[in-house]
């Protein structure tokens, strides 16, 4: 049922992939739960992890994510855009049930739908995308750091979805903020952060 729901809202053939995915509405509750309380969904996720490893290039003495880094997420980016904000409204009403049994499973404060308007919420909140942000080496000495503190200053949610790249960003932002018109008012979210 959970699959044949999913399948129906897009028609991107890269989803069938998604769908094989073992124990999705766990997935779903995870994902709503780590992103509302500002954490990065990865494990949850994983299905959608992008192939290729990220990569620079270095213009003017700065450093900035290549083009080639963002295109990695261009399908996750075609499948915001293309899912119909309505008919996902109410699929997460028809799921709603068991997606609530999944969050009681995994651990989540209140139901899915606070779950997925704090995940939302979140994600609302992160900068538009826009052009490019330089990059510096990571203090850690691993990998690569917003150069402008209030980038790097963001949750690891936030951070997530710039690094989608502009354009994918903003599909995600942009089907988000249709699903949160069409679910329509909700319960205020719980609190974003846990000790």
């Amino acid at each position: 049922l959970v699959r044949a729901r999913l399948a129906a809202l897009s028609p991107l053939a890269e989803k069938a992939g998604w769908l094989r995915a073992d124990d999705l509405l766990e997935r779903a509750a995870a994902a709503a739960d780590l992103i509302a309380r500002g954490r990065a969904p990865k494990d949850a996720l994983s299905f959608l992890a992008p192939r290729g490893s990220f990569s620079v290039v270095r213009r003017g003495g700065r450093v900035f994510a290549s083009s080639r880094s963002w295109a990695r997420y261009d399908t996750v980016g075609r499948a915001a855009a293309a899912l119909d904000p309505a008919a996902a409204a109410r699929t997460l009403t028809e799921l709603a049930p068991l997606l609530d049994e999944a969050c009681r499973r995994y651990g989540c404060r209140g139901s899915f739908r606070d779950s997925l308007s704090g995940a939302i919420g979140e994600l609302a909140q992160a900068p538009a995308a826009g052009g490019e942000s330089a990059l510096v080496a990571s203090k850690r000495g691993i990998g690569w750091a917003y150069a402008d503190p209030r980038l790097e200053a963001l949750d690891p949610a936030q951070k997530q979805l710039l690094r989608l790249g502009p354009r994918n960003a903003a599909a995600v932002q942009g089907f988000l903020r249709a699903l949160a018109a069409a679910l329509g008012p909700s319960a205020p979210p719980p609190p974003r952060r846990v000790p």
